[in-house]
C-alpha cells in the first residue's frame, strides 16, 4: 500500500503553494513506488509548478519544464493540457438542462473574464454539448493562426456570435492571423472589439505593443527587448528606452548602444527593479550576434561583471547557436549545466544529460581538433542516463566524419545495453562499408538472433548477400557464387513485393561471368512475367552495373509506344528493387530525355510517383533529370510542393549558392507547415552542411514559390534561372566573410566567392573591376594586387 501520509504530504505542499517541494515529494513517492496513481500525482505537481512558472512571466521555462514532463510520462501528459484549474469547476453547471437564462448570462461573464485556455472548458462540459464545440473550434483556430500563415476565410469561426462568450476570443484569433499578413489595420480593429475585463486582453495589448514596436526587416516580424516588459502603468517609457537599444543594436551603433543601454537600465531600476537582472541578461546574450566593447557594455549597464548563472548562459549559448559560433555556444551550455544544477534548475543525472548532449551535438559541428573532444562528452552524458536516445544521438553526431569513434560509441551502446539492435546494425554496416564481410556475417548473426524479423536486419542479409556473391564472382568461386543463389532462393526477403524478379536477373550475371557469353532473352521473359516491360530489360541493366564496368540497355525508342508509356512506373518498380540491395540506378541519357519529354507533356501527375522519380535522379546524381522532376512536381502544388522545392535545390548549380538557400528555406518552411518529417530533416542536414539555415521574409518567400514554379529550365548559360538577391535585403550580410555574421565558416566564404566569380565570368566583367568589387578599393594592399 502506498503510504497515505506521503501523499497527504504532496497535496499540503500544493495547498500551500510551495510546488517545488510539491514535485520533488512526488518524485521521491513515484521513485519508490512507481504506481500509475504516483504518476498521476507528479504529473499534477508538476502541472501546478508549470502553471505557477507563468504566472511569473518565466514562460520559456514553463515551456521547457513542459517538453520534459511530456517526453518522460507520456501516459500522463495529456493531463498537464486537459485537467482544468480549479476556477472552471462552476462551468460544469452549463450542462444543466433547467439552467435559468439569468445563471447561464453570469457564467458567460465569467467565460469572458476567466477562461485563458479553451480546452480547459471542453474538458469539463459533456460530449455534444454546443460550448464545447464552440471552445474546440476556438482553440484550433488559435492553433492554426499561431502556427501558420493563415487568410480570412480560415478563422471566420461563424457559429461565434457578438454575444458569445467566446467573442474576445474570435477578435483575438482574427487579430494574430492579420498581424501575420502584415495587415495591421485589420489587426488593430479586431483588437479594439476585446473588451477591458476579457481573459485574454493581455495579449491583445502584447499584441498591439509589438505592432507599435515592430519595423519590417529581412527576417520578418521578431519579438524585441520592448516586449520584456508587458504593459503596466509607468511602464510606457522603459518600454520606449528598450525600443532605442533594439534600434542601435540594429544599427551597430555602438555610441548609441552605450547611451541607450544606461538610459534603460536607469529606467529599469525605477519602474520595473525586479526585471534589472533579466535585463542585464538578455541585452548581453544579444550582442553576442552584434559583438561589442564587452567593457564599454558593463559600464552602461552599471556593474564591473555578470555573474554567469543559468539564465544568462542559457540566453547566450541560444544566441552563439543562431549565429553558428559552434565553439562559444558549446562551452555556453557546459557553463548552464553547471548553472543549472547548482541553481536548481534541473537534476543531476537524466536532466543533466540532456544538457550534455545538446552541448556535445553542438560541439561534434565544430573544426576537427575541437570536434573530436565532443566523444568524451557524449560519453558522460550516457554515463549519467544511459537510454538508447542518448547512445543514439552519439553515435549519429560522429558517424560521418569520425567512423572510428562512432564505432567505439555504438561498441559501449552494445555493452551497456545488450539488446538494443541499433548498436549492432550500425557495426554491421561500418563492416560492410570496409568490405570486412567475414566480420559483418558475424555481426549479422548476432542482429538475427535478437530481433529477426526486423526491417533493418532483413535488408542487411540482402544487402550482405549481394556483396558475398560479388565477392565469389571475382575470385571465380563457382561453387561458391551458385550456393549464394540458392540462398537468394530460400531468403525470405524474396516472397515481397517485386525483390523475386533480382533472381533471374543474379542467375543471369553468374552465367555471363562462368559461361562466356549467354543469351539474355530467357532471363528477361522471366523478369518481364513478373514486371512487364520496359522494367525487365532495365533490371537487366541495373544488376549488370553492379557486377560489370558496362552494360547495355535498348534505348526507349526500340519498345512499342504502349511501352514506353509506362518508362515511368518501371524506373520507380526498378529504383526500389536496387534500393533494397543499396545499390544505385544510373538512368542513361536516352531514358533520362524520355522521362523528361513525358513530364513535360504533364502525362504524369501522382506526387508519390514524381516523389519517387526525384528520390531515384538524386542517387543518381543527376541534377538535370532532378530539376525536371521537381518541375513537374511544382506544378501540381498542394501539400508536396515543399518536398519538390527541396529536390529543386538539390539540382541548382552549386554556384548558385544564395538561390539554393532561398529555396531550402522556403522548402522547409512548407514542410513543416504538412509536418512532412523527411524533408524537414533533408533540409536541415543541407543547411548545417552549406549555408546555415535561414529564414525569409513573407514577401521573400511569396517571390521564391512563384518564380521557381515559373522556373522549368535548368539553368546555362543562357538560362540562369531565378535571382533573389535584389528582393533579399539580408543578401549582404549572407555573403560577408565576418565570422561575427554567422558566415564565417570557410565553406560558407568560399561558396559564396565561387558564385562572385562565376557570375563575374559570365557578365565579362574585367578581373580588376571584380577585384575592387568583392575585395574593396583597391583589390588588396596595393593597385598591382
Amino acid at each position: 500500500m502506498i503510504p497515505e501520509k506521503a501523499i497527504e504530504k504532496v497535496q499540503e505542499a500544493l495547498a500551500r503553494r510551495d510546488y517545488r517541494s510539491a514535485v520533488d515529494q512526488a518524485k521521491e513517492l513515484h521513485r519508490n513506488w512507481g504506481t500509475e496513481s504516483t504518476e498521476r500525482l507528479l504529473v499534477q505537481a508538476y502541472g501546478e509548478r508549470i502553471r505557477d512558472l507563468r504566472v511569473r512571466g518565466l514562460t520559456q521555462e514553463a515551456d521547457t519544464l513542459r517538453e520534459l514532463v511530456r517526453n518522460r510520462y507520456p501516459g500522463s501528459a495529456f493531463r498537464l493540457d486537459a485537467s482544468p484549474p480549479k476556477v472552471l469547476g462552476w462551468a460544469a453547471v452549463l450542462a444543466d438542462p433547467g439552467l435559468s437564462a439569468e445563471d447561464r448570462d453570469r457564467i458567460h461573464g465569467r467565460i469572458v473574464s476567466e477562461v485563458t485556455d479553451p480546452r480547459a472548458l471542453a474538458a469539463v462540459l459533456p460530449e455534444g454539448h454546443p460550448l464545447r464545440q464552440v471552445a474546440e473550434s476556438v482553440w484550433s483556430a488559435f492553433e492554426r493562426a499561431t502556427s501558420q500563415r493563415t487568410e480570412d476565410s480560415d478563422v471566420l469561426l461563424p457559429d461565434i456570435s457578438r454575444r458569445s462568450p467566446f467573442a474576445p476570443w474570435k477578435s483575438l484569433i482574427r487579430a494574430i492571423s492579420a498581424f501575420y499578413r502584415k495587415d495591421d489595420e485589420t489587426a488593430a480593429q479586431h483588437l479594439a472589439a476585446i473588451p477591458a475585463n476579457a481573459a485574454v486582453e493581455p495579449l491583445a495589448a502584447v499584441l498591439s505593443s509589438t505592432m507599435k514596436d515592430d519595423e519590417p526587416g529581412p527576417k520578418g516580424r521578431t519579438l524585441s527587448l520592448r516586449n520584456l516588459i508587458s504593459p503596466r502603468p509607468g511602464s510606457e517609457n522603459l518600454a520606449s528606452l528598450l525600443k532605442s537599444v533594439d534600434k542601435a543594436l540594429r544599427e551597430d551603433a555602438e555610441s548609441k548602444l552605450m547611451k541607450a543601454v544606461a538610459a534603460a537600465v536607469k529606467e529599469c531600476e525605477i519602474s520595473a527593479p525586479t526585471l534589472l537582472e533579466r535585463l542585464r541578461a538578455h541585452i548581453l546574450a544579444k550582442t553576442t550576434v552584434r559583438p561589442v566593447d564587452t567593457r564599454n557594455l558593463m559600464r552602461a549597464m552599471g556593474v564591473t561583471d555578470l555573474i554567469p548563472n543559468a539564465y544568462l548562459t542559457r540566453l547566450t549559448a541560444r544566441a552563439a547557436e543562431l549565429i553558428q559560433h559552434h565553439e562559444r555556444a558549446a562551452r555556453e551550455w557546459q557553463r548552464f549545466r553547471k548553472a543549472a544544477v547548482a541553481e536548481g534548475w534541473i537534476k543531476p543525472g537524466r536532466e543533466e544529460a540532456v544538457i550534455l548532449i545538446h552541448a556535445a551535438t553542438v560541439q561534434a559541428r565544430m573544426f576537427e581538433d575541437y570536434a573530436q573532444d565532443a566523444h568524451g562528452v557524449f560519453g558522460a552524458a550516457c554515463e549519467l542516463d544511459p537510454s538508447a536516445g542518448n547512445f543514439s544521438a552519439w553515435v549519429k553526431a560522429l558517424s560521418e566524419r569520425f567512423p572510428k569513434a562512432a564505432e567505439e560509441a555504438a561498441t559501449e551502446w552494445r555493452r551497456v545495453r545488450p539488446t538494443d539492435i541499433e548498436p549492432v546494425l550500425f557495426r554491421l554496416q561500418q563492416f560492410e562499408t570496409r568490405n570486412a564481410l567475414q566480420k559483418a556475417e558475424k555481426e549479422l548473426a548476432t542482429a538475427e538472433a535478437l530481433a529477426p524479423m526486423n526491417p533493418g536486419v532483413r535488408n542487411a542479409r540482402l544487402r550482405l548477400l549481394i556483396k558475398i556473391l560479388h565477392r565469389h564472382l571475382n575470385t571465380r568461386n563457382r561453387r561458391l557464387a551458385d550456393r549464394d543463389l540458392a540462398d537468394f532462393e530460400a531468403a525470405t526477403q524474396f516472397r515481397m513485393a517485386d525483390l523475386p524478379a533480382l533472381l533471374p536477373a543474379l542467375t543471369h550475371e553468374v552465367r555471363l561471368v562462368f559461361d562466356g557469353s549467354v543469351d539474355a532473352r530467357e532471363p528477361r521473359g522471366q523478369i518481364a512475367a513478373l514486371l512487364g516491360e520496359p522494367a525487365a530489360a532495365l533490371l537487366l541493366y541495373a544488376v549488370g552495373t553492379v557486377f560489370r564496368p558496362a552494360s547495355h540497355l535498348p534505348p526507349p525508342d526500340t519498345f512499342p509506344p504502349e511501352q514506353r508509356q509506362r518508362i515511368p512506373e518501371a524506373m520507380i518498380r526498378v529504383y526500389l528493387i536496387m534500393r533494397a540491395i543499396s545499390a544505385v540506378l544510373p538512368v542513361p541519357e536516352p531514358w533520362a530525355k524520355e522521362l523528361s519529354g513525358i513530364l513535360r507533356s504533364g502525362a504524369l501527375r501522382d506526387a508519390m510517383q514524381l516523389r519517387q522519380l526525384g528520390e531515384l535522379a538524386l542517387r543518381g546524381a543527376q541534377p538535370e533529370l532532378t530539376y525536371a522532376i521537381s518541375a513537374a512536381g511544382l506544378a501540381l502544388g498542394g501539400p508536396t510542393e515543399g518536398r519538390f522545392l527541396y529536390l529543386r535545390s538539390r539540382a541548382v548549380p552549386p554556384h548558385q549558392q544564395h538561390r539554393r538557400a532561398c529555396v531550402v528555406a522556403a522548402s522547409l518552411s512548407l514542410a513543416r507547415q504538412v509536418q512532412d518529417a523527411e524533408t524537414i530533416n533533408d533540409c536541415l542536414r543541407m543547411s548545417e552542411g552549406s549555408f546555415g539555415t535561414r529564414q525569409l521574409s513573407q514577401a521573400l518567400f511569396d517571390i521564391v514559390r512563384k518564380q521557381e514554379r515559373e522556373a522549368t529550365q535548368y539553368p546555362n548559360s543562357r538560362q540562369t534561372g531565378p535571382d533573389y538577391r535584389k528582393h533579399d535585403p539580408s543578401w549582404s550580410d549572407f555573403r560577408s566573410f565576418d565570422s561575427s555574421s554567422g558566415a564565417g565558416r570557410p565553406d560558407q566564404a568560399f561558396a559564396a566567392l565561387l558564385e562572385e566569380l562565376a557570375e563575374a565570368l559570365e557578365s565579362g566583367e574585367p578581373p580588376e573591376e571584380f577585384t575592387r568589387r568583392v575585395f574593396g578599393r583597391g583589390g588588396g594592399r596595393g593597385r598591382r594586387r
